[in-house]
């Protein structure tokens, strides 16, 4: 089995890849625990960069929802993997280096949310961005609701939560949700340039600045990821929830 998560340095940049593309890199607990100890390898190694990127055509679909309709105990799975990436969130936001999102595809449900955690992105022209969780009578997750809100305002963020709108990368540009968006043919590259300068940027200054902003914008984040938690559990409890993921499950085949 191939591993969920790829690992690979270039200089002091660590590069994490989610890599399930025939599940548009969906989420279930080996990725997610993958992404952990991936972070994890950043801070005892002291990387400069972290990079996080989705193999294939997809940045991430979310959460792999097969898993939760396969879960004998459905609340108690999604308690259980809602911790896991909580864990994930919290890891970014406290880890010293910076970490870029690098999209290409879509970032749906808790994949958008896993790009909004991180301290820059950058995304291929045909990108997509899309909330999705009304789609399934779901609630967001991983910190979607504390930081869309902070990024957008009330009326903005209530708009792409309840609405499900897709975003193009333009238009995320536009919001603030990505930094540059980068044309097709030169994603690679363009993204290399961006995190080789990030790396040569002075290591203490760079952790100063992002605990800074971390006291200045994130106070009470792991108590709120906690309520979104109990929230995404409680809802996959709902008939409502269950009979949306059925009809979503039947149109994908």
């Amino acid at each position: 089995m191939a591993d969920a998560i790829l690992q690979r340095w270039e200089g002091e940049v660590l590069h994490l890849t989610m890599n399930r593309p025939e599940r548009l890199n969906a989420m279930d607990p080996e990725l997610l625990d993958g992404l952990l100890e991936g972070l994890q390898l950043a801070e005892a190694e002291g990387a400069r960069v972290v990079a996080l990127a989705g193999a294939g055509r997809a940045f991430s679909a979310g959460a792999d929802l097969v898993e939760f309709h396969r879960a004998e105990d459905t609340p108690q799975f999604v308690f259980h993997i809602a911790g896991l990436l909580n864990g994930v969130i919290t890891r970014i936001r406290r880890l010293e280096a910076p970490v870029v999102a690098l999209i290409r595809g879509a970032a749906v449900g808790a994949g958008f949310s896993l790009a909004l955690a991180c301290d820059l992105a950058v995304a291929e022209e045909g990108a997509i961005f899309n909330m999705g969780y009304m789609r399934i009578a779901f609630s967001p997750d991983a910190g979607a609701t504390f930081l869309l809100s902070r990024i957008l305002g009330l009326k903005a963020a209530m708009q792409l939560f309840l609405l499900t709108e897709d975003i193009d990368a333009f238009k995320a540009k536009e919001l603030g949700l990505v930094n540059f968006v980068f044309p097709l043919g030169e994603f690679e590259d363009r993204s290399r340039e961006l995190l080789h300068r990030l790396g040569e940027l002075p290591r203490h200054a760079v952790a100063w600045t992002k605990r800074l902003v971390n006291d200045a914008l994130f106070q009470g984040l792991e108590a709120h990821l906690e309520r979104e938690r109990v929230a995404v559990a409680e809802l996959s409890g709902t008939d409502d929830f269950r009979k949306r993921l059925e009809a979503f499950l039947r149109r994908k085949g």
